[in-house]
């Protein structure tokens, strides 16, 4: 019995920090986070310890910071886009806004954390789904810092001037179908990441790749669109987009995809910071000379007045270049200032210093 009950403690006590271990892994790795979409119509949930509750929120709230009861909590359903698609961990949910109050608000409030965050206003139905483009890259294999290695395509699309944002992309390939956020989908492509628990398991061997747009809370969509496949080529799409495919032009993978052309960048800037420490170090010498300070001084023995460059180290201990019968003496100040002091070199003459 004792030991049945000290494994339960430690059961229950170790249940916030796997929760912030989680989800400290899933920081590391990029791993798109929990949102609402659409004014809170619908949101983006992890189904994991780090899962949020979607909450309405009163305007009381931010006036005087009442408390956020469990009463606060809104209703949700998982959203089954495709029939039989997985999302994994990280799932599409629609909302149940209908006892919201004229002044609600409604917010995420995440695991472990005592205020909402991502808060919306609920608002009209938008408009209806469009798209601009839309390109695939080829299959490939990352590793990515804080993920481990996985295997996605890159995608890349934008939605019309006048349309509502995509929210999800519905993707199929070998027979397996998979409803993928398109923050996953920008930053690793449509494959699955074991640590985020989210996107597709690619199925072996080569095969066409269809993908669907969708907008949750409009219910409309674009797709599906079809692309050909064939080992390590760039996917060729089976439908007319707009522009040119930048998968051919160079790109090679959608922003975010592992970390060859972040591993370049950071050469390529350490090698300039590197440069340019190395400039500036046998630069400045050469600079700091041709700086100039000139001040107007006056010999005390024959009167003459000289133009002199308190800057140019030849002009400390200079005698006067018209009677050679007084020295010139740079004085540094406290803030760095440089003062000419001209002293009487001839017992006969005034030795009294000159500025």
């Amino acid at each position: 019995m004792r030991r049945l009950v000290l494994v339960l403690v430690v059961a229950l006590g170790a249940g916030p920090a796997v929760a912030e271990d989680l989800a400290k892994q899933k920081r590391t790795c990029g791993c798109a986070p929990q949102r609402l979409l659409d004014g809170g119509q619908g949101a983006w949930l992890d189904d994991d310890e780090t899962a949020a509750r979607i909450v309405a929120v009163p305007l009381s709230y931010f006036e005087a910071k009442t408390s956020l009861d469990a009463a606060s909590a809104l209703p949700t359903e998982d959203v089954d886009l495709a029939g039989g698609s997985e999302t994994g961990r990280h799932r599409l949910v629609r909302v149940d806004t209908t006892a919201l109050g004229p002044d609600d608000r409604v917010a995420l409030l995440r695991a472990q954390e005592a205020f909402p965050k991502d808060v919306q206003v609920t608002g009209p139905r938008p408009g209806e789904l469009s798209l601009d483009s839309l390109w695939l890259g080829p299959r490939v294999k990352r590793e990515r810092a804080g993920c481990g290695t996985y295997e996605s395509h890159a995608v890349l699309f934008d939605a019309g001037e006048q349309s509502p944002p995509v929210d999800a992309l519905i993707v199929e390939q070998g027979g397996r179908r998979a409803v993928v956020d398109v923050r996953h989908a920008r930053t690793f492509g449509l494959g699955r990441v074991d640590v985020c628990g989210h996107g597709l398991a690619l199925a072996p061997g080569d095969g066409p790749v269809s993908i669907t747009a969708v907008h949750l809370a409009s219910g409309s969509r674009v797709g599906p669109l079809t692309f050909a496949v064939h080992g390590g080529q760039v996917p060729v799409p089976q439908f007319d987009t707009e522009g040119d495919n930048p998968f051919i032009h160079g790109l090679g993978d959608a922003p975010g995809l592992g970390h060859d052309e972040d591993e370049a960048a950071l050469t390529t800037m350490l090698g300039v910071g590197g440069g340019a420490f190395a400039f500036a170090f046998f630069l400045w010498p050469l600079l700091r000379r041709r700086r100039r300070d000139e001040q107007l001084v006056t010999c005390p023995v024959c009167q003459a007045e000289t133009m002199l460059d308190v800057l140019d180290d030849k002009t400390d201990g200079m005698f006067c270049p018209q009677c050679g019968k007084s020295s010139v003496f740079i004085q540094v100040q406290a803030d760095g200032a440089r003062l000419p002091m001209v002293i009487a070199l001839d017992e006969e003459a005034d030795g009294a210093p000159t500025v």
